[in-house]
């Protein structure tokens, strides 16, 4: 863990170091000054309300593994993206799916393997968002063809591990057999079989087009909702004006494969230099220094509530950071 720590400390340095380096700080305070930030307010309820639906989406994925509450859901989806937020290696994968299961008792690798099929649905949502960008807008410089080639290499890898998953459920023995085979040199793999095996029986909902449909509704309901969460935020910053009506639907897309980078904590660095391509991609005669100023108030926006929300629902589970931490050690033993 130490050294994803390092690489990703110093890959957010890099980035910080990009778009820092020609920062004008006198227009940078005047821009912070100058912004409204009631406009904050509408930003915030608008994100949680994306979280309300992923939660809801979440139940959806998990209805084959078993019955889950709303609440329970909602917890654990908000204290994992509260520790991805402040704990390193992006550990809030791992820890939503220890909350689930400690509340609910279901076995940890299959709600881990719904929470795979929901990141895929992320990613290919947010690709037809790209793709659509790229009609859309100009997306100038070489930010544009960044973009481009993060498209191509995200289907690839969406494509390999959605082939794989489906796979692993439609032909479980044989693909079970294979790998076995594979690993046979390996001196943990009858643990890793066995865990590969509980995985696999969370992938059912791969098995059912009603329930695909529904997923692919709410995902598109998510990230709409989470994009709108820019369009009160650029008002307040009066870039409203200066972008196009679409700016957070291709905003939101670019920063979210900029955080697919290694990076410190919360995205630092990468969440910044992705927002401000984006702006630029979309206006590049906008202001750098307040699309500079924008990047750590969107960034704020999106960290503090989620941490607050999710320290507050830690706090009600009668767990702590460490706590957390102990648990992703243990599963690794």
């Amino acid at each position: 863990m130490l050294k994803k720590l390092l690489i990703g400390t110093a890959v957010s340095a890099f980035f910080f170091w990009l778009i820092l380096r020609n920062v004008d700080i006198h227009e940078a305070v005047e821009s912070l000054r100058q912004a409204n930030w009631l406009y904050a307010i509408p930003a915030v309820l608008i994100l949680l309300g994306s979280f309300v639906l992923r939660a809801i989406r979440w139940r959806v994925l998990l209805a084959p593994v078993g019955r889950v509450s709303f609440s329970s859901s909602f917890r654990a989806t908000m204290i994992g993206f509260m520790a991805n937020s402040v704990l390193p290696a992006r550990m809030g994968e791992f820890v939503r799916a220890f909350v689930l299961t400690r509340r609910d008792g279901l076995k940890v690798e299959a709600v881990f393997a719904t929470i795979v099929i929901e990141r895929l649905f992320d990613g290919y949502m947010l690709l037809l968002f790209l793709l659509a960008s790229l009609f859309l807008a100009p997306l100038a410089g070489t930010g544009g063809q960044f973009l481009r080639t993060g498209i191509l290499v995200s289907l690839v890898v969406y494509n390999v591990a959605l082939v794989g998953m489906l796979f692993l459920h439609h032909k479980q023995e044989r693909t079970l057999a294979f790998v076995d085979r594979m690993l046979h040199w390996f001196p943990w793999r009858e643990r890793l079989m066995d865990s590969l095996a509980r995985f696999a029986s969370g992938l059912a909902v791969l098995g059912s087009a009603r329930h695909l449909l529904a997923i692919a509704g709410w995902t598109f309901a998510v990230w709409v909702t989470a994009m709108a969460v820019l369009h009160p935020l650029l008002a307040g910053f009066d870039l409203g004006t200066t972008l196009p009506w679409y700016a957070p639907y291709v905003i939101t897309p670019v920063v979210a494969l900029g955080v697919m980078l290694p990076a410190a904590p919360g995205y630092a660095g990468t969440f910044h230099a992705a927002c401000v391509a984006g702006i630029l991609m979309l206006a590049p005669g906008a202001d750098p220094n307040a699309s500079r100023v924008f990047s750590f108030a969107l960034h704020a926006l999106n960290m503090v509530p989620i941490i607050i929300v999710g320290l507050i629902f830690l706090w009600l589970e009668g767990l702590s950071l460490s706590d957390l931490g102990k648990k992703r050690d243990s599963s690794r033993e």
